[in-house]
């Protein structure tokens, strides 16, 4: 599992994004979309590898990331910061 939190530029959590995670290998495709909640976090289940996140939010233009889930057992903890501020 990875937890993904979104953070806006004051360090202040950032709710209702969508989060939507592309991966993969050539041969096989993963897509999983989800939601941060009012806390600014969202949990996803995630294959491990590069995954990339596209970060969406009314009124500013989509923003794309880049996480690198390990393999294994934990969870992996994200932390984004999203460039726009609400419109």
């Amino acid at each position: 599992p990875a937890v993904i939190r979104v953070f806006d530029s004051n360090d202040q959590p950032v709710g209702d994004v969508s989060l939507e995670s592309t991966w993969s290998s050539g041969t096989v495709l993963d897509n999983v979309k989800g939601r941060t909640a009012d806390d600014g976090i969202a949990l996803f289940e995630l294959l491990p590898g590069r995954n990339y996140l596209s970060l969406r939010r009314k009124g500013c233009p989509k923003q794309d990331e880049r996480i690198d889930v390990e393999p294994g057992g934990g969870i992996d903890g994200f932390k984004l910061v999203l460039t726009c501020a609400k419109r």
